[in-house]
């Protein structure tokens, strides 16, 4: 399977509250950002912390997804594989 990939970084404002009162990470906010990008059918795979003198300044998010294999993104190898008249191979 080949796999695309997305990589998104959400910076931490020192004036957000979440629910829990945490500083800086928006529970909500992030709710909405992940359930959107699930409906983009965007795996999570992984987040980092960037630290900055100690403190999470901002997070990256990792994601990944099948890619759909169509005419247009298919490598142009130069004949035509399944006789459709695209160029391209069938991977």
């Amino acid at each position: 399977m080949l796999w695309e990939y997305k990589t998104a970084k959400n910076e931490i404002r020192t004036s957000a509250l979440d629910l829990d009162g945490q500083k800086g990470f928006n529970i909500i906010e992030t709710d909405i950002f992940l359930n959107e990008m699930g409906k983009e059918q965007w795996e999570l795979v992984d987040v980092n912390p960037i630290l900055v003198n100690g403190n999470t300044t901002q997070l990256v998010y990792f994601f990944k997804r099948p890619i759909l294999l169509k005419p247009s993104n298919l490598p142009d190898i130069g004949y035509d594989i399944d006789n459709n008249g695209i160029t391209g191979s069938q991977i």
